[in-house]
């Protein structure tokens, strides 16, 4: 059912969505930036080894700000952009101006239409700045993880070490305290015995044979 009420008819406007902003090479989907910002949380996990679940959060926290500090600086480029656009076409060259004047003139009026002194260009760059700073203490905070577990893996490494060596320490004193204790290097086994029947055909095959002389 529909109403011509004007009331309702605010209401209705109020709850339309605001435009996505835009850069100077198209626009910013929320659905492109949900993407990039699920791979530089993956990237983040695995450069710092943040898989804890705090880790985890850092890294997010630093994907989302790093996409969210691009997303205002694209917003920046393209109302400059547009700006230097608007004052290129606004400009009147003035009677009699050389060639050298003309371009003086045009170079000075897109630089001061570079420059945004607006409320809400004030606040973008209030808004990329926050973003920046939130991105470089999780970052920080990232990198701090990361110390203290190359740290703990370094003095894991090191304990097992010295008890090794702890081990081949006692295992010198214990030999020198007794040496008959000391593991004998393993000798080469004895021929085995040869059975009496065997050993008498050998025998009599190495004796001189009496076959065919003279008595």
């Amino acid at each position: 059912m529909t109403t011509t009420d004007p009331r309702f008819a605010a209401d209705r406007r109020a709850e339309v969505p605001k435009p996505a902003a835009f850069s100077a090479t198209g626009p910013l989907m929320p659905e492109r930036e949900a993407e990039e910002v699920e791979r530089r949380h993956v990237a983040f996990c695995a450069e710092f080894g943040s898989y804890s679940e705090s880790g985890q959060t850092l890294s997010r926290l630093a994907a989302v700000m790093s996409v969210r500090a691009e997303r205002c600086g694209h917003y920046e480029n393209a109302v400059l952009v547009e700006r230097a656009r608007n004052a290129m076409a606004e400009f009147v060259p003035p009677a009699g101006a050389d060639a050298e004047t003309l371009r003086k003139l045009r170079n000075a009026a897109e630089a001061r239409a570079m420059f945004d002194a607006s409320a809400e260009m004030k606040e973008a760059r209030r808004y990329e700045a926050s973003a920046v700073r939130t991105f470089l203490r999780a970052l920080k905070e990232l990198q701090r993880i990361k110390r203290d577990a190359d740290r703990a893996e370094r003095a894991t490494q090191e304990a097992a070490l010295g008890s090794f060596l702890q081990d081949e320490e006692l295992l010198a004193e214990f030999e020198a305290l007794h040496p008959q204790a000391r593991v004998q290097d393993p000798k080469k086994p004895a021929r085995p015995p040869v059975a009496d029947d065997l050993q008498e055909i050998l025998d009599r095959a190495e004796r001189p044979s009496s076959v065919g002389r003279r008595r």
